[in-house]
């Protein structure tokens, strides 16, 4: 619950403190820190609590986490707004959401995010199907777990790369595009090596995948939200949506088909989200650099 709540603060900060071609690259260093991080975070307490009893781990990661808590308040700024706490809170809640829904271009990109692509829903399936490829316990530990982690991170970062006015649901669809192909990489043989090397690689695209996804949702909230925290946090849990149908369409796949009816099942919506958007930007003649104005005024033209 807590995680929830920073999440919502980090989103809402990122969308009125920072330009729109910076707010690209904040996405990607936020989600390196969320998903790498977070990996990285989970086998150290795994490290404390096989060597100290779980009080000690509990100690540990409560002085951790308050230190680095602590930090934000050395950066100066002004005192916050008065604000009306619940007051008509509700209504304009229900006013924005409405806004993204009337914007042809904002509901053209939350459509986006509800697709079946960039979900990385394979994820949580490649240690089951391990074993497939002739790799053991440690093999999935190290390449799923702690190297999994790094490899998030990295994937995240690689956002950072595209520059800020390249049309982020044309480049959120491209990240799903390597993430499909990160799944035919799994597909070429069944020996340890391509296990291995095919994970990394679908570790990477994914933390990219979620990386644009971060940029496009700051994108549909847009400077002019009110309560931009709260926007952002009500798109965010949507896109956990795609996730939970993908992997049970990625499970039913397994359960017919095997290995390869996983893999198949999760490359396909990466596959059909990327040409649904590629024909639309073609037959609307839309070019990779959007204009830089702010998405009311997109909303008009898109």
């Amino acid at each position: 619950m807590l995680t929830f709540l920073v999440n919502a603060a980090c989103g809402g900060l990122i969308v009125k403190a920072l330009s729109e071609s910076a707010q690209s690259k904040a996405a990607a260093w936020i989600m390196a820190g969320q998903l790498g991080g977070g990996a990285l975070g989970a086998a150290l307490i795994l490290w404390l609590a096989a060597r100290l009893p779980i009080s000690m781990v509990g100690v540990c990661l409560a002085a951790v986490v308050a230190l680095l808590g602590l930090l934000p308040f050395t950066i100066p700024e002004p005192s916050p707004e008065p604000s009306a706490w619940f007051q008509g809170r509700f209504a304009q809640i229900g006013k924005e959401i409405w806004a993204v829904i009337r914007s042809p271009a904002r509901r053209w990109s939350t459509l986006l995010l509800l697709a079946p692509g960039g979900t990385g829903a394979a994820q949580s399936l490649l240690p089951a199907i391990a074993s497939h490829y002739g790799v053991g316990t440690t093999g999935v530990i190290w390449t799923n777990g702690i190297a999994g982690g790094v490899m998030l991170g990295l994937g995240s970062l690689c956002g950072v790369l595209i520059p800020g006015d390249w049309d982020r649901r044309l480049t959120y669809a491209g990240a799903g595009l390597t993430n499909a192909l990160a799944a035919f990489v799994l597909l070429a043989a069944n020996r340890p090596s391509v296990y291995l090397s095919g994970t990394v690689l679908y570790m990477i695209t994914e933390g990219f995948c979620w990386a644009r996804f971060t940029a496009l949702t700051l994108e549909i909230v847009g400077v002019e939200t009110r309560d931009a925290s709260t926007l952002y946090s009500v798109l965010n849990a949507a896109g956990t949506i795609p996730l939970l149908y993908m992997i049970r369409l990625d499970g039913f796949g397994f359960s017919k088909f095997g290995t390869h009816g996983l893999l198949w099942m999760d490359a396909a919506g990466n596959l059909l989200v990327f040409s649904v958007v590629v024909g639309v930007f073609v037959a609307c003649g839309m070019g990779l650099r959007r204009v830089s104005v702010p998405v009311v005024q997109r909303a008009s033209t898109g």
